[in-house]
């Protein structure tokens, strides 16, 4: 104030420049000014606490000090204060602490002391007699049980029961209340499925599959490439650790020689269990790199692509563009092929329906316009025990999908599942069961007449999008879902 006073004075005497330079002198000078503090008063009180189990945050008057037991609050005054204790899954713990200085109190929090600390898990599971694991060991108990007394935390339970899938969930344990640990267990005496998440499978979205001579599956996949499955252990084939061309597998076939072939939307990937061999636009007699179907007639191998049909004996490529030259030329995509005994070659296209072709010559087309015949769109071929062409049709404009059946004099078609059912594939097995893998389930049927249903809703399928099923050399149906991995029907 008295700074203030004397510039005002002199602003009237010697007007505003002369007050800007008095200013700057006067405050100048006032910084130069060290003010003494008066000596800080240390306090020698100490708080020491200690739990068990330890890392409980220490909240001193109901605020976080920042620190986590075994730990002490420090340099305190004489006064009351109150201490809580904050432990994950534990009940918060409070007290009360009349402290004098210097003075030293030390204080020891064993949650497990406590019983309203521990908590308790109800164990149940269906069907019931499920054996318990905690954290992988054994507590000799069957659902369903209760335990009581159990310390707070994260545990892993898991259940074992015969014929069913083992089960695990995780189970948190608070003080004071009861967890659950439920599960619908997985009955392996039919059905058992390999996903993500209970399997080293590459991938759920599965395409197609065949079993080789030594009974081991191949497997392909919309995105992760191949897949192998020995009955124990999955191996995985991708762009990333093999020469295959795309991991996009749009067909898979096992030739007499043991070789696995598979066509990808990128070429052909041949695998003799040791090395491969890469066919493509640029290096073979493909006319697309898209192959859609692979097929054996001996040593020679005949190739559905999109730009026609392709003949490969190992050293020289022949392709047959597919033109219908009557009633008019039409252009003629093969989806599918299948042989019959007298070497015919039976074929699915992807919109001029079917026809058979043999010694570079196409026969006549089979289209919608023959009753039996649901539509001109071909999705799978395949022929039964006893002969007949089976044939897998999509939905086309203003037709149904279906199958439709040819016994070599007339055609006759079954319709399965709803109006938009796709046929997706029809695998024949050594007892002249038909397989048909939909988007709505696999059905399975004997004859000419449809048996069992399976999908998601009557059945322990794990997808109801089907995409293939074949028999292996034990008898067991593998089926590829598309979203539910791979599954293993036990008849």
């Amino acid at each position: 104030m008295l700074i203030n006073l004397i510039l005002n004075k002199l602003a009237s005497t010697f007007g505003l420049l002369s007050l800007s330079i008095l200013s700057f002198i006067f405050y100048s000078c006032e910084k130069d000014v060290t003010l003494i503090a008066s000596d800080e008063t240390v306090y020698y009180g100490f708080i020491f606490i200690d739990s068990n189990p330890r890392g409980a945050a220490i909240f001193k008057d109901g605020k976080n000090t920042g620190r986590f037991t075994p730990d002490s609050l420090r340099y305190l005054p004489s006064g009351n204060y109150s201490v809580t204790l904050k432990l994950k899954y534990f009940r918060d713990t409070s007290f009360s602490v009349q402290l004098s200085d210097p003075d030293l109190k030390e204080y020891l929090i064993d949650y497990y002391s406590n019983p309203f600390m521990l908590g308790s898990i109800n164990f149940t599971s269906e069907p019931p007699g499920a054996k318990i694991f905690i954290n992988d060991s054994s507590i000799q108990a069957v659902t369903p049980f209760f335990q009581k007394n159990v310390k707070p935390g994260s545990y892993v339970v898991r259940y074992q029961k015969d014929n069913h899938r083992d089960a695990a969930i995780n189970v948190v344990v608070e003080s004071n209340k009861t967890a659950s640990s439920y599960f619908r267990m997985r009955d392996t005496l039919v059905w058992v499925d390999y996903q993500l998440y209970n399997s080293s499978i590459a991938s759920n979205f599965l395409t197609c599959l065949d079993v080789d001579l030594n009974n081991i599956k191949w497997i392909g996949s919309f995105d992760k490439g191949l897949m192998s499955y020995d009955g124990e252990n999955f191996k995985n084939f991708s762009t990333v650790n093999s020469p295959i061309p795309s991991n996009n597998i749009l067909c898979v076939s096992v030739d007499q020689n043991n070789n696995k072939w598979f066509g990808t939307d990128a070429g052909i990937a041949v695998f003799n269990n040791s090395s491969w061999v890469v066919y493509t636009k640029s290096n073979s007699g493909l006319a697309n790199n898209s192959v859609n179907s692979i097929k054996f007639e001996n040593n020679i191998a005949w190739i559905g692509t999109p730009a026609g049909l392709i003949k490969y004996d190992g050293v020289n490529w022949v392709l047959f563009d597919t033109i219908i030259v009557n009633p008019q030329p039409e252009f003629a995509a093969v989806n599918d092929i299948t042989l019959d005994k007298e070497g015919n070659k039976w074929l699915g296209t992807a919109n001029t329906g079917i026809f058979k072709f043999k010694d570079g010559i196409f026969g006549k087309p089979y289209r919608d316009s023959i009753p039996g015949i649901s539509s001109n769109r071909i999705s799978t071929t395949a022929i039964s025990q006893n002969g007949e062409k089976w044939f897998g049709h999509l939905p086309g404009p203003g037709k149904r999908g279906g199958v439709s059946i040819f016994n070599g004099n007339s055609w006759k078609s079954i319709f399965i599942g709803t109006d938009g059912n796709l046929i997706e594939d029809i695998y024949v097995d050594k007892l002249n069961n038909k397989w048909i893998s939909t988007n709505e389930g696999l059905f399975q049927i004997v004859g000419e007449t449809p048996l069992f249903f399976y999908n998601r809703n009557n059945s322990l399928i794990s997808f109801s999008h089907v995409k293939a099923a074949v028999r292996d050399n034990d008898g067991l149906i593998w089926v590829a879902t598309y979203g539910g991995g791979l599954n293993k029907l036990k008849q």
